[in-house]
């Protein structure tokens, strides 16, 4: 009797893995899978010259810049568009037209110097986004390519009058955002 289990059970489990391998087993012919990824980006703006001297000026006076300073967009390959403002100085204000120890300092992206400036291309301490009517000339700071070149040139209309002998400086920013 006791053989007679073992069988059935050896008999059992034959039929059992017997039945399992017979049987097909189906799949889908095709499957898809979400593949995703983020690009980090970084800004970087490179302004080659440190500095840029007008020199001595009187009062009352238009100079336009005898060079343009050299913007690259450094990032991390995303295309960038700047915005430009400048400071005070210790003893004059940024303005819109020249007065009583108000200055106005303009800027335009141009391959040469330009022929002139327009309101567009004043500055101000508060940061405006280069774009077809600011700033621009044959060149824009706008949508600036990975590691393009850019030339600004800068145009300094000095106080009418000032109470100020001392040199002034002006300080310019160019900040880069993705575009």
């Amino acid at each position: 009797m006791a053989k007679q289990k073992v069988f059935m059970v050896f008999l059992a489990a034959v039929t059992t893995i017997w039945i399992g391998l017979t049987n097909n087993v189906f799949a889908a012919s095709s499957d898809t899978v979400n593949i995703t990824v983020t690009i980090s980006q970084t800004i970087g703006v490179d302004i080659t010259e440190t500095s840029y001297n007008f020199g001595t000026l009187a009062t009352s006076v238009t100079s336009t810049s005898a060079s343009s300073l050299t913007v690259t967009n450094t990032g991390s390959g995303a295309n960038e568009t700047y915005s430009l403002n400048c400071s005070n100085t210790a003893n004059w204000t940024a303005g819109s037209s020249p007065a009583t120890n108000v200055f106005v300092l303009s800027a335009k992206f141009n391959s040469i110097a330009p022929t002139s400036f327009v309101a567009g291309d004043i500055l101000s301490t508060t940061p405006v986004a280069s774009d077809g009517t600011h700033f621009a000339g044959n060149e824009t700071g706008s949508s600036v390519p990975y590691q393009a070149v850019r030339h600004l040139w800068l145009q300094l209309k000095t106080p009418t009058s000032t109470s100020a002998s001392a040199q002034q400086t002006i300080v310019l920013t160019i900040t880069g955002s993705i575009s």
